[in-house]
């Protein structure tokens, strides 16, 4: 068990790191248990991070593109006493709508779901569901408006 979580800590870290080619960057993460469907259908940019403990729990669905420097968390370490604080969840399944834009140095936090054809902004922080078809900005997330489909 423990090996398997080395390999699955391993695998993130040289997806986050790799720069060329890009299409192995996704075959990574898939490796980790990123659930996707289709390498070929959507764009996952450098130095992304997409939680190195529980991958399994984030869904991307097709035709999205999540830009570099972008991090999704499935899990945060907060202490127990904050936790009432902030009201959070320590762990909660991700998952991103099919052809999302998310820009480069967005945060998305647990338990977050991303609707069909949402996009969220540069350095974005979004800690509440976003709506199909919402473009949110800011910190935290705020709704702007909507996408014309």
């Amino acid at each position: 068990m423990k090996f398997k979580k080395f390999i699955k800590h391993l695998l993130g870290y040289i997806a986050y790191y790799i720069i060329f080619p890009e299409f192995l960057i996704k075959i990574l993460h898939k490796a980790r248990g990123v659930n996707f469907n289709n390498v070929n259908t959507i764009y996952i940019g450098y130095n992304v991070l997409l939680d190195d403990t529980m991958p399994e729990i984030i869904t991307i669905e097709d035709y999205c593109w999540i830009g570099r420097d972008v991090s999704i968390f499935a899990h945060l370490n907060i202490p127990g006493n904050l936790e009432k604080q902030f009201n959070r969840k320590k762990i909660g399944k991700v998952k991103i709508g099919y052809g999302t834009f998310i820009g480069p140095r967005a945060i998305i936090l647990p338990g977050v779901t991303i609707g069909k054809y949402a996009v969220v902004g540069i350095g974005t922080v979004v800690t509440e569901n976003v709506p199909d078809n919402g473009i949110v900005f800011g910190n935290p997330a705020r709704l702007f408006g909507k996408t014309k489909t």
